[in-house]
């Protein structure tokens, strides 16, 4: 695991324990049902492999226990950020719990994240309320730059490509996804698999220590990627976060079900929601005052997306009401735009043009790409930014996640299952 001196300065990374080498292994894999003679030669990045089991509560306080040390790095270099900007970290936390509704919608929504928070908080030896604000992972930017507790230059890179394929035959449908989290992150990327008390639901999801998920897939043959879209769509203070909702959908028991929840909560941040089961691939706008489905054309086989709304018309912020956003922030945001309509236009020109049935290999292709050296499905550029997780997610009777823990044009996939 790599160790950063600006996360090491962090005020919670003092006191870090070693890992429980007992808990904390590498996961179980199958072998890849496609892989490539050049494929092979490709280097894996090992990842964090958590088995969480238990009731809610306990399953969070095994992996509070667990990476301990790493959530203690991640959530130091937050309040490290805050105290450069001149705010207080306990401020902050408690105004994110108190001053806002994010706990209040995830008590009515999701209380069994809530508990698995209450547990984290517990083994990690960190405040509940700090633990929880580490868990809006959207939310906190644009809840810093509303108390300016970020520099107004502050750049946030993340950058995503989802796409998403229906079944074909005997070929199962397809949820894949480029998360371009940021290098910040790289070295703690973590899966788990979490194991309900009571209940036969399974989960795998991709991760980051002290954060209850963000992407993955149950053992009902539901898989969830998502795409950022905060920096345009309307936001909520009362709305339900991003990871909750997504682990919300893997909490359910078919698409159909997922997507009455989807529609029914109030949403916290703008975000794009791919997600699928064994028949079909979906994708969802959600904003504060509205959840559109975007279809690319009537019977589409497929979906794509990156990080600019297409049918979800709740705008915050555009290029044509600048006067919205700082003057420092205005270019950033004409970036971010030409950067995900490049990207979108990759995607779709690349799935038009796949001949059916849609394999594994042909999505690697497709996240594998550099079409435009500008603005690639594929990162890793000069500035260290880079693709932190690839994933295809096979939504077949026996679920497969295939997983590249860096860019996949570089990093070799594993395959994991229930």
């Amino acid at each position: 695991m790599k160790r950063r001196a600006f996360l090491e300065q962090g005020s919670l990374a003092s006191i870090g324990l070693l890992l429980n080498p007992l808990i904390l292994t590498q996961c179980k894999k199958t072998n890849p049902s496609e892989t490539t003679t050049a494929e092979a030669t490709l280097p894996i990045k090992e990842m964090k492999y958590l088995v969480l089991e238990g009731t809610s509560k306990e399953r969070g306080r095994i992996h509070g226990e667990a990476l301990r040390t790493e959530i203690r790095e991640m959530v130091g270099s937050i309040t490290e950020m805050i105290k450069e900007a001149g705010g207080n970290p306990e401020d902050y936390a408690r105004q994110i719990i108190d001053g806002a509704g994010f706990l209040d919608a995830a008590q009515k929504w999701t209380p069994h994240l809530v508990a698995e928070i209450e547990g984290i908080a517990e083994g990690a030896g960190i405040d509940f309320k700090i633990m929880f604000a580490w868990n809006l992972l959207d939310e906190s930017e644009w809840f810093f730059q509303s108390h300016n507790w970020i520099n107004p230059d502050y750049r946030e890179k993340s950058r995503c490509s989802v796409l998403g394929v229906n079944r074909d035959g005997v070929h199962p449908t397809i949820v894949a996804q480029n998360a371009d989290m940021g290098p910040a992150v790289d070295g703690y990327q973590t899966l788990f698999h979490i194991k309900h008390k009571d209940s036969d639901l399974e989960e795998l999801v991709l991760s980051l220590p002290g954060v209850t998920g963000v992407y993955g897939m149950n053992n009902r043959s539901i898989g969830v990627c998502l795409n950022a879209l905060t920096m345009t769509l309307n936001k909520s203070p009362q709305g339900l976060a991003t990871i909750f909702i997504a682990r919300g959908i893997l909490y359910r028991q078919n698409l159909d079900e997922a997507i009455k929840f989807i529609k029914s909560v109030k949403h916290a941040s703008g975000e794009a929601y791919t997600f699928g089961n064994k028949d079909r691939a979906v994708c969802f706008e959600g904003s504060a005052n509205r959840v559109s489905q975007f279809i690319p054309y009537p019977g589409s086989p497929h979906v794509y997306h990156t990080n600019h709304p297409l049918v979800n018309d709740d705008i915050w912020l555009s290029i044509d009401n600048p006067e919205k956003i700082a003057p420092s922030l205005r270019e950033r945001l004409k970036e971010g735009i030409a950067n995900s309509k490049t990207r979108f236009k990759t995607l779709k020109k690349r799935l038009i043009n796949l001949s059916a049935p849609v394999t594994v290999e042909a999505v690697k292709s497709i996240l594998c790409s550099h079409d435009s050296p500008e603005y690639p499905v594929c990162r890793h550029d000069e500035h260290g930014n880079i693709t932190t997780f690839s994933m295809i997610m096979t939504l077949s009777e026996s679920p497969e996640i295939h997983v590249a823990a860096g860019p996949p044009c570089k990093t070799g996939f594993e395959t994991y299952t229930f």
